[in-house]
């Protein structure tokens, strides 16, 4: 139904997060015991090989936030997947509905062919992080005319479409689909409000628009120099996988209303 068509993607979402805040804390704790682990054990009484593994592991120096970095990367990316996979399934929702090329709306019809044009360019140069079949690809398209029963909008080609995590990407990802964000409306969110601090609607909308914008800095710093803006802890990731779980259940919950009411067309 399309009433549930982006709850798949929310529940991976939240799932990954779950996992990466279970690492950070994971690693959070081994930290905090590995310099107090030798008042706990009974070493003449500890024996190879366990005392030379225990020894070893207590030699050991680790640079922690560099390990939290991977974790953040990781999250970012869970996000920037949700949202390629809301706008992917929101697409097999509309061509579920069997929806005909009059009853389409022209800005999706365009953008159907855009995004399908600029995927087939990749052809010698296929994108990795998508499999794209090039002949459904050509057969979709083919239907996004007049005289077609019925329009088969190229999912894949709509994903393609979908870039990074940033606030312009996100409204990007949202007008492939001929709707606007709005951002006040994601301001009432509780859940937003509680993971940045705020109270009044407008206030969270614009403090949310904020910290997408640090966590792309972020990101980027982490992914593209190695060097990130200020060392970053166990409480970052949870702080930020509050925040972004939140944010997906609004972007879910507009954007499932959006396509209801295109399929009821």
């Amino acid at each position: 139904m399309a009433e549930n068509v982006l709850e798949g993607a929310y529940d991976e979402l939240r799932a990954a997060a779950a996992e990466i805040e279970a690492n950070a804390a994971f690693v959070e704790l081994a930290t905090s015991l590995r310099p107090r682990m030798g008042r706990y054990l009974a070493w003449d009484r500890l024996l190879d090989p366990d005392r030379t593994l225990v020894t070893q592991f207590m030699g050991l120096s680790c640079n922690v936030p560099v390990s939290y970095e991977g974790l953040y990367l990781r999250l970012v990316a869970s996000f920037e997947a949700f949202v390629r996979r809301a706008v992917r399934d929101s697409v097999h929702s509309l061509n579920g509905s069997k929806i005909c090329f009059a009853n389409l709306r022209e800005v999706i019809r365009n953008r159907n062919r855009h995004c399908v044009g600029r995927a087939l360019a990749t052809v010698y140069e296929p994108v990795d992080f998508l499999q794209l079949d090039f002949d459904r690809l050509c057969v979709e398209v083919g239907t996004c005319v007049p005289s077609a029963p019925s329009v088969t909008l190229s999912a894949d080609a709509f994903a393609m479409a979908v870039g990074s995590a940033s606030v312009d990407r996100i409204e990007g990802a949202f007008k492939l689909l001929g709707k606007d964000l709005q951002w006040d409306e994601l301001g009432h969110s509780e859940d937003l409000k509680k993971a940045l601090g705020t109270k009044k609607p407008r206030d969270t909308a614009n403090a949310a628009k904020g910290r997408i914008g640090e966590i792309q800095i972020r990101r980027n710093a982490f992914a593209h120099t190695g060097v990130g803006a200020g060392a970053i802890s166990a409480e970052d990731i949870r702080a930020t996988a509050l925040f972004l779980v939140a944010l997906a259940c609004e972007l879910k919950r507009q954007l499932e209303t959006h396509v209801v009411a295109l399929c009821k067309v």
